[in-house]
């Protein structure tokens, strides 16, 4: 599973998103039910809470992370 390569430390929280909240909330089940020791939240109201919030989101960024690796 990737979450436990890009969070390795039990101690990180990870924080599961979607445009709303439906999907964020299923993804947020399905790593805790996976058995993974990190605190794992969902992002309350998705994106759009977010921009609603009054906070901002990165447009236009092509970030990536490394690839995955065998064990995963």
């Amino acid at each position: 599973m990737r979450a436990r390569e890009l969070a390795p430390d039990p101690t990180t929280r990870i924080i599961v998103n979607c445009a709303g909240r439906t999907r964020s909330i299923i993804g947020t089940q399905s790593l805790v039910n996976a058995g993974l020791p990190n605190p794992i939240n969902a992002l309350r109201n998705g994106t759009i809470g977010w921009l609603l919030a009054g906070e901002t989101l990165d447009h236009g960024q092509n970030r990536r992370f490394a690839a995955v690796s065998e064990e995963t």
